[in-house]
């Protein structure tokens, strides 16, 4: 699955719930994703990878911290886990211009981070 183009979604906390929206652009080439955002902290950068069998990880760069996420391709939904030293949560993305449904966009079992 390539993932080129303007993704919106949420990034939440664990045991949170809450969910806090991000927009981004990704630009896939062969297996290397990069890309640029927002969301309620600041603008961020975008570096990783995305394998074949739609297995993601990237690194989320703002200026003051990064953030590991790891991810899958599900359809059209990028759905998975981010970590940063003390917290952790889930994500959930879908191509902009789209609508999730209720159950597909709601948060997941929290996926266990590599």
């Amino acid at each position: 699955m390539n993932i080129d183009g303007r993704w919106r979604g949420w990034y939440a906390y664990a045991g949170n719930g809450l969910h806090h929206p991000m927009e981004l652009r990704l630009s896939q080439k062969a297996d290397r994703v990069t890309g640029a955002g927002s969301d309620d902290i600041g603008q961020f950068t975008v570096r990783g990878r995305c394998a074949d069998d739609g297995n993601l990880s990237w690194l989320k760069s703002y200026l003051t911290h990064s953030v590991d996420y790891e991810g899958r391709c599900q359809g059209r939904f990028i759905r998975g886990a981010w970590r940063l030293a003390g917290a952790t949560g889930t994500f959930c993305l879908w191509p902009d211009g789209s609508k999730p449904g209720a159950v597909e966009a709601k948060a997941q079992k929290k996926p266990q981070m590599r």
